[in-house]
């Protein structure tokens, strides 16, 4: 990775290696934005007496794309050359190569673009633009490792892939083929706890899994991130129990314990769509099942289609959801596990339809998670919360803690911690009034995270660990991490009854109390889970035993007549 961000060529090096194969040769000096042209439709200028062209970069590649590129690859390329896009991916790698098409003389004609850094990856000297058409592309083998190959995992880089997967489907037209999609669950807390060059070693273990189980018959490449790509000949006899072994053996040998992968499978393709539309689709496979932990894999279906349509649909309807006022603050009340009385609540978002039907949040709020239009939902929340807050002390009410929310994208949102130190005192809701929830696995070993909630703290915040023993939890954050409360998930309270389960609670009651926090336990709904939680001396218990997440009004009618 060092290699890759320090390596570049001299205008000399790309002419010689691109030798007469070049149709169009541009270079743009990122110190002064000038765009020179070295070679145009075939015809070489000299390298030293380029012509300069007297309009920007911006205007001359929109116009290349709409005259010269098929409609269908327009959009993409229009992304991928905007100048603030290659100055990123420029910044980790010396040289791209992207794939598209022509249609030029009534035939389609596929070409490549090749972008090489000139000079240091944080201060380039001139990004150099060769267009070559694939007939004429004589030396592609040479650049092949230079250009197409990921650096850190040695696949095929995503265009790459994109471009020989097509190679082997035009070669085989009566085969058929498959589109994999794998993604490393949970692959940012391996950084996180494990550091980059830990996190490297997995991803480079997790693309030879992927090459190997593909086989021979195929290829496969790194899509992006922690998501790798594949295509090989469609196997229908190949069942669950096939598919389920190749996902759950994938960390048997990993650098890092207990990594997981999901997949995602688009099978038998249409050959008629472009490669990143099957891409696409074995993707939007994933995406059904994120956050199934039980659920290794996913098939393209009709149902996989209707919940895309479905996802389209509701982002579509959310900003006019928070403009209407759709999206209701319930509140679930949190009573002192001794005598019952209300010592707090927690605010829970419900989506009210204009036909007065609901949406469960266990349906969009992962949604606007993964679209990031969970920081707006957030901060609705938080707001409505304190505007309650504030008519109810303006009735004569006496305040009592409600609990709200905070999610990963917000921790991570520049300015959180401004940003919602102004809603509370545009209101004058003492802080301690609105603590705020925070999952463990959003904040687990990040000293980011931790200085952000030690700012929320300085600024008088209360903080409540959210979902502990979800499955990522881990003992040791009870004594890192600055929380005032624990609240134990509902996971961890149903497995009260058993020995095990019984003993794990005891624990990690005793351990937060050993470090002065309060216990919350979740999702308590039996006399056998209170009496318990009460023997093992949590201080408060939430759930259905004593109240489900209410509206506004039922909710302080509970409180009145509990307090």
């Amino acid at each position: 990775m060092d290699k890759d961000k320090t390596q570049s060529f001299s205008l000399y090096d790309v002419m010689l290696a691109l030798n007469d194969s070049i149709w169009d040769l541009y270079g743009l000096n990122m110190h002064t934005g000038e765009l020179t042209v070295y070679k145009q439709t075939g015809k070489a200028k000299s390298i030293y007496e380029g012509l300069e062209l007297n309009e920007d970069y911006e205007s001359i590649a929109s116009r290349y794309i709409d005259n010269n590129v098929y409609e269908e690859d327009r959009e993409a390329m229009r992304n991928f050359m905007r100048l603030d896009n290659l100055k990123n991916l420029l910044r980790s790698s010396a040289k791209l190569v992207y794939h598209y098409r022509l249609f030029r003389d009534d035939m389609m004609q596929y070409f490549y673009l090749k972008c090489v850094r000139i000079g240091s990856a944080s201060d380039p000297d001139m990004i150099v633009f060769a267009f070559i058409p694939e007939a004429q592309d004589a030396n592609r083998e040479k650049l092949l490792d230079l250009i197409e190959i990921d650096d850190l995992t040695g696949v095929f880089t995503k265009q790459a892939f994109y471009h020989h997967a097509r190679r082997i489907l035009e070669a085989y037209p009566n085969e058929k083929y498959s589109i994999i999609m794998v993604d490393i669950v949970n692959f940012k807390q391996v950084n996180s706890i494990y550091g980059e060059k830990k996190g490297d070693e997995v991803l480079k273990y997790i693309a030879e899994y992927v090459s190997d189980f593909i086989e021979e018959e195929g290829i496969s490449g790194r899509y992006g991130g922690d998501k790798f790509i594949g295509i090989g000949k469609h196997h229908p006899d190949k069942g669950k129990e096939w598919f389920s072994s190749v996902v759950n053996n994938a960390g048997i040998n990993c650098p890092v314990p207990n990594i997981k992968i999901k997949c995602g499978i688009y099978g038998d393709v249409d050959r008629n769509l472009p490669i990143s539309v099957m891409a696409d689709r074995a993707l939007m496979a994933i995406k059904s099942i994120k956050g199934k932990y039980a659920v290794p894999y996913a098939l393209y279906d009709e149902k996989v289609i209707e919940a895309n349509i479905r996802e389209q649909n509701l982002e579509d309807r959310f900003k006019s959801a928070v403009n209407n006022k759709e999206f209701k603050v319930w509140y679930q009340p949190k009573c002192c596990a001794d005598n019952g009385k209300v010592v707090g609540a927690e605010a829970l978002v419900r989506w009210k339809m204009d036909d007065g039907s609901f949406i469960s949040p266990g349906e969009f709020i992962p949604i606007f998670e993964r679209d990031g239009l969970i920081v707006q939902l957030d901060e609705y929340v938080f707001r409505e919360v304190c505007e309650q807050m504030s008519r109810w002390r303006e009735s004569g009410v006496t305040l009592f803690p409600v609990s709200v929310n905070l999610s990963r994208a917000s921790l991570h949102e520049e300015g959180t911690v401004e940003k919602y130190t102004r809603i509370i005192e545009e209101y004058d809701i003492p802080k301690e009034y609105v603590p705020l929830e925070i999952t463990e696995s959003a904040t687990i070993y990040s000293r980011e995270i931790e200085g952000l909630m030690n700012n929320l703290k300085r600024k008088g915040f209360a903080l409540h660990m959210d979902d502990f023993g979800s499955g990522v939890s881990s003992l040791a954050s009870i004594n890192i991490l600055p929380f005032d409360v624990v609240k134990l998930d509902k996971g961890l309270i149903d497995l009260i009854g058993d020995r095990s389960g019984d003993e794990l609670v005891r624990h990690t009651i005793e351990l937060s109390h050993f470090n002065e926090m309060t216990v919350v336990a979740e999702g308590v709904e039996t006399e056998n889970q209170l009496e318990l939680l009460k023997k093992l001396n949590c201080d408060t218990i939430q759930g259905y035993f004593f109240s489900p997440p209410v509206p506004s009004d039922k909710a302080l009618e509970y409180v009145s007549n509990n307090r």
